[in-house]
């Protein structure tokens, strides 16, 4: 049974090329939140989320068949509607 060598000075190379990358400052991130996981941050229900986005609530992204949703936007697009009621 022989062993195959295998180069292992790889770390330098992995070192620089994980440097190079634009991770986003946590400041500027924002989770995508699931339907779910907004009814449950705002405090109604998925059928509410539902209606609203009939209403023109911002979605951030669709993966799939299911929508997602920046915090941010919303509350946002909720009080600007307050403003206008």
């Amino acid at each position: 049974m022989t062993s195959c060598p295998v180069e292992t000075d790889f770390a330098p190379t992995v070192a620089a090329w994980a440097s190079s990358i634009a991770f986003p400052r946590r400041s500027d991130w924002e989770p995508e939140l699931s339907k779910r996981q907004l009814a449950d941050r705002l405090g109604y229900s998925t059928r509410w989320v539902e209606l609203r986005v009939r209403e023109g609530m911002p979605t951030s992204s669709i993966k799939g068949n299911q929508r997602r949703f920046l915090l941010s936007e919303v509350e946002t697009w909720l009080a600007q509607r307050r403003k206008s009621a």
